[in-house]
Parts: structure tokens; sequence; C-alpha cells
């Protein structure tokens, strides 16, 4: 999985943002995939792997827009290795060479060629966990707001998910009915969508969990560990 730091991360948000071009070949076989599969598609990564059984794997990872793409992409693997085989099979190194991300590939004189495993990721997914990084601190800030009622704002799983700390099992329950615990996760919301430059956040983006501080303690004996386990 590619992340922030990631340059098929960092190349894929280029070419969203008009900053960064394919090759035109690179672009032709983006543009195929797009058309044949009705979705936003970005760019592509090539890279090699062999099995523990020896079975050698020519491994391309397809990086489309969205979470809607990413599920319009799910197809027969046979249809999308159509559209990868002439691509793959060109012998015009210098196309290949001219982009670090897509160099990783077995030549095409070796015959048969390796198993074409393909792949999809969706910038979205690393996008949202930017966003969240960004607004950390005004996330992390609603404790200060809210002394009272919030004892921490825990992020974990790369900032994926967030875990409000109510002080009580009696407070945790109570805001989760009148409407407090909704509030905060509009919050949290709104402050992500200040960071959304390309327009992906959405409900569907943010996880919020709530527990409480007597719980941890007297369940988990206040240990991270445990409680992530």
């Amino acid at each position: 999985m590619y992340n922030v730091n990631d340059p098929a991360y960092l190349q894929a948000r280029a070419i969203k943002k008009g900053t960064h071009k394919l090759h035109p070949v690179h672009q032709q076989l983006v543009n195929a995939i797009a058309v044949r599969f009705g979705v936003r598609a970005l760019d592509f990564t090539c890279s090699t792997k062999k099995t523990g059984t020896g079975i050698r794997q020519q491994m391309v990872m397809i990086i489309v827009e969205t979470l809607a793409d990413l599920e319009n992409l799910k197809t027969e693997n046979s249809v999308l290795i159509a559209l990868l085989i002439p691509y793959l099979l060109s012998t015009d190194e210098t196309v290949k060479r001219s982009d670090p991300l897509k160099r990783a590939v077995f030549p095409a004189k070796e015959l048969p060629f390796p198993e074409i495993v393909p792949g999809c990721l969706a910038l979205e997914t690393i996008e949202t966990i930017a966003v969240k990084k960004k607004a950390l601190d005004a996330i992390l800030a609603l404790k200060e707001k809210f002394p009272a009622e919030i004892h921490s704002v825990v992020q974990y799983n790369d900032a994926q998910n967030i875990i409000l700390f109510y002080h009580t099992d009696k407070q945790r329950a109570e805001f989760e009915t009148n409407g407090f615990t909704a509030m905060l996760r509009k919050t949290i919301l709104q402050e992500m969508k200040k960071h959304d430059e390309f327009g992906y956040i959405g409900e569907h983006s943010l996880t919020v969990f709530t527990d409480s501080e007597e719980a941890f303690q007297r369940d988990f004996q206040g240990n991270w560990h445990y409680y992530f386990q």
C-alpha cells in the first residue's frame, strides 16, 4: 500500500493537479483503462516479483481517483490484462525508462511472459489520510475546548481512525444519544474539509469511535498494547 511519502502517491497527486504529465505511451494506456471501465484513471506502476514457489509475476498497479472508481474497476482480471499486454510486451525501453514508476518490467523477449497480476489503488485513500494529518491539531484541540467531556483524542492506524475518549462510561452513553458525539464528528469533518483540495472528503471519509478513560483503566489496565491487540 502506498502512503503519503510514496512516489506513486506524489506523482498521482501531481497528475491530478495538472503539474505532471505522463509520457504519451503511458497516457494512452491510462486513457484506455479509463474508457473501458468508466473510471477516472490517473497513473500506473510496474513491479516484478518472484513467489516462494518460483513463479515470476509482473505486477501492475492502476491508480484511479476515488473509491467509487476503485469499485468500478473490479472486474475479471482477463479484461484488464488484455489492455496491459501490448504495453508490457513493448520493446521500446526508452519509453519504459522515462518514468521510474514503470521501469520494473520483465523483458518482452522472455517468453512465455511472466504471470501478469493487476491491482488497483485510489488517490482518495491516501489523500484522506493526508487530510486527517493536516487537521490533526484542530482535532486534538477538541480536548481543550471540551475538557469536562473529553479526556483525550487518539488517532491510530496511520490516522485513518479517531477515538474520542470521554471520562466515564456514563458520559459515553449519554453523549451517544444526546447528539454531542454527532456534533463532534461534524466538527472534525468540517476541519478535514478545510484541507480537502480535491473535494474527496465526505461522510464516508471519517470513522469515529468512542470509549471512556474509565473503561480503558478498568478493562485494559491503562495499557495501549492490550487495548489495540
